[in-house]
């Protein structure tokens, strides 16, 4: 029977660092693996508290402001309707 170190040996050098990492992430996997299946998941526990708080009000605005710059005849600062895309207001402003 071979020894570990023997074994490693037979390994070609450019191998280590992908067989390295291989065995980390079983390592990992496993491990969680572990945890999710270990019964202390503080989630199923009865004593936990849940939290609820009001969502936030949304403020919807009727119209936004557009800072045009660049290559367009008339440049500034311009208000449109909230629901514009920026090539409407470069449309309408050129």
């Amino acid at each position: 029977m071979d020894t570990a170190l023997s074994i490693v040996q037979k390994i070609p050098r450019k191998f280590y660092l992908p067989s390295a990492l291989f065995i980390l992430g079983l390592i990992l996997f496993g491990y969680g693996l572990i945890v999710m299946f270990s019964g202390n998941n503080p989630s199923n526990s009865r004593d936990s508290v849940i939290s609820v708080t009001p969502p936030a009000q949304v403020v919807k605005q009727s119209s936004i402001k557009i800072d045009i710059e660049g290559g367009v005849m008339h440049p500034g600062l311009y208000e449109m309707n909230s629901g514009s895309r920026i090539q409407d207001a470069l449309v309408l402003r050129q």
